[in-house]
């Protein structure tokens, strides 16, 4: 670890020399930030081709670390039909059916820190960076098949003449000054991310990755992968996307919903300790602006705290010396705006390059107060513990204590090959008749949890959401056309980013599948580059090829009650 300290240390000195470098180096290029983004990034650095992940803040892990959902969430509906149950949690566990990369870090290296009760897996989230990312990350940067650029988000992209390949990506890099406290919220940071120019936080330098290709004819056209969380690569590139409830041309809608600007809630994710003895805190410096939001329902408060406590060692029982993590409806989550712009402002912002992530940062604002008032109302809820309840201000990486990010329940996702989108019908299923949903030819990765919606308030939603029945998702493919654009041809989409539905997505957001989408993105991104594919349609016609590379970063096939399905192994 002292090594990765001097090598970053070295970095920043020489980034206050230049303002800008030109970079040709990367075979493959992630665009991070997600789950999904550090899984890609190891699958393809991992099959050889040479690695360049472009990672918002100082730490990689999305959900798992910086948004700081370190809970994995596995499925728990089982669903029934007669006097059969379908033992859905336990396929969902099973090693099989995990990503091995992903099981060997949860069962190894982190494990249930917190006996917590939503997960078999509650840890800290810099435990799973130190002892989870970095020991897999470590191998790969010394032999120079990644190299992972922090603090850095992209500003735009360059296209080829028939603006149908990505040949450039510029992006800010930024490297905090030793005067900057960091303790500012994410909203009054971010816009400074994007600018250029040096501020009184950051020296800034602008990155401009180049396709080898440019370079040098004989060399073949880069990847890119889009694995942001905010879905920023669909944007900049002009890619065909949905955005939110906006399908109403195709999806699950059926000609309902349309708007933009209504989906899921976000959540920024934040820690508190048990102090052995009664310890003051500050009052709370921001506003409240929901103060009659928070409420315990029907769970004790004992319940909430061991939720998703990540260091504690009594099952339900709060007790000192814990630590846990808030992310809690009606508490911390919040429903009172969408994070994205609306798509017109988002084309505006693109063509006039003024590209600042494509997000509202009022609501990002709002998020972070809301859920800063949910600790001063949470441990006030009960006057036994309250005086031993404090913000922890060190375990997110951050002096204000919240989540460097918030949690993205969605993002901008991609419209596949043809126009395709996976669709709540793909991913579901009679288990009588069939323990898998349908299984594509093109499989290269599997999925499973339950629709899982976390509304906005002031949205309406159409019937489709309204009365949706999730009873019968079964265990799912992903497809590899989901992992493809339509206009892009040398694009491939990890993560919440995939091609797919509103109600899909709400099912394929959790850390499992993300991590499996990352790895088949990777996995398939390092294949194209080095087999010189540039065209995501022609490797669609390799399918089988690419399923043998990336079945070994992400199973593509479901292992229940001691059969395999399909039987039938890759060719």
């Amino acid at each position: 670890m002292l090594k990765r300290t001097y090598l970053l240390l070295f970095s920043f000195s020489l980034l206050f020399l230049a303002s800008s470098e030109t970079l040709t180096h990367c075979e493959v290029i992630i665009a991070g930030g997600s789950t999904s983004a550090i899984a890609a990034a190891l699958a393809s650095a991992n099959e050889g081709a040479i690695t360049c992940l472009l990672e918002p803040t100082d730490w990689v892990g999305g959900q798992l670390t910086a948004s700081a959902v370190s809970a994995v969430d596995f499925p728990w509906k089982s669903p029934s039909k007669g006097n059969q149950t379908f033992p859905i949690s336990a396929i969902g566990r099973d090693p099989n059916n995990n990503s091995p990369n992903f099981y060997k870090i949860l069962s190894q290296s982190v494990g249930n820190q917190g006996a917590c009760w939503v997960s078999v897996y509650c840890f800290p989230p810099k435990l799973m960076l130190e002892k989870g990312l970095y020991p897999l990350m470590e191998p790969l940067e010394e032999a120079g098949l990644l190299h992972v650029y922090y603090n850095t988000v992209p500003k735009r992209v360059f296209k080829n003449d028939k603006g149908d390949k990505i040949v450039g990506i510029d992006a800010v890099q930024r490297t905090p000054r030793s005067t900057w406290t960091k303790c500012d919220l994410l909203a009054d940071q971010l816009q400074d991310w994007y600018s250029e120019e040096a501020s009184d936080r950051f020296e800034k330098t602008t990155l401009s990755f180049k396709s080898p290709s440019l370079s040098d004819p004989t060399q073949a056209t880069w990847i890119v992968v889009e694995g942001t969380e905010w879905g920023e690569i669909l944007a900049l590139s002009e890619a065909s996307y949905l955005q939110g409830l906006s399908e109403s041309f195709d999806g699950d809608s059926s000609g309902q919903g349309g708007n933009d600007r209504c989906g899921q809630s976000i959540v920024f994710g934040l820690t508190e300790d048990y102090n052995a003895q009664p310890t003051a805190e500050p009052e709370n410096p921001y506003p409240v602006l929901h103060p009659e939001y928070y409420s315990l329902l029907t769970y004790s408060w004992e319940q909430i705290w061991t939720y998703r406590r990540v260091i504690g060692k009594k099952y339900g029982v709060p007790q000192p010396g814990d630590l846990s993590l808030q992310n809690w409806g009606e508490g911390n989550d919040y429903p009172f705006g969408y994070p994205f712009v609306d798509r017109l402002t988002v084309k505006e912002k693109v063509q006039k390059d003024q590209w600042d992530g494509g997000v509202d940062i009022d609501v990002i604002r709002d998020a972070e107060w809301t859920a800063i008032g949910w600790h001063y109302a949470f441990k006030a809820a009960n006057k036994t513990y309250e005086p031993y309840i404090t913000l922890n201000k060190e375990a997110l990486g951050t002096c204000h204590g919240l989540s460097k990010i918030p949690y993205m329940r969605e993002t901008r996702r991609s419209i596949g090959l043809g126009g395709f989108i996976m669709k709540k019908a793909d991913i579901s299923g009679d288990f009588t008749v069939s323990p898998v949903a349908s299984i594509p030819s093109d499989r290269v990765a599997i999925g499973l949890y339950n629709i899982d919606i976390h509304r906005i308030k002031s949205c309406s939603y159409p019937d489709y959401v309204n009365h949706v029945d999730d009873s019968n998702v079964l265990p799912f493919y992903i497809p590899f056309r989901a992992l493809t654009n339509k206009d892009m041809t040398n694009l491939v989409v990890a993560g919440k980013a995939i091609a797919q539905s509103f109600l899909t997505n709400s099912a394929t957001r959790l850390h499992p599948v993300e991590w499996n989408t990352g790895s088949a993105a990777g996995a398939a991104a390092a294949f194209m580059h080095q087999q010189m594919i540039d065209d995501t349609a022609e490797a669609l016609g390799r399918i089988t090829e690419i399923q043998e590379v990336t079945k070994r970063h992400s199973p593509n096939r479901w292992f229940i009650n001691g059969s395999y399905y399909p039987s039938y192994e890759v060719a």
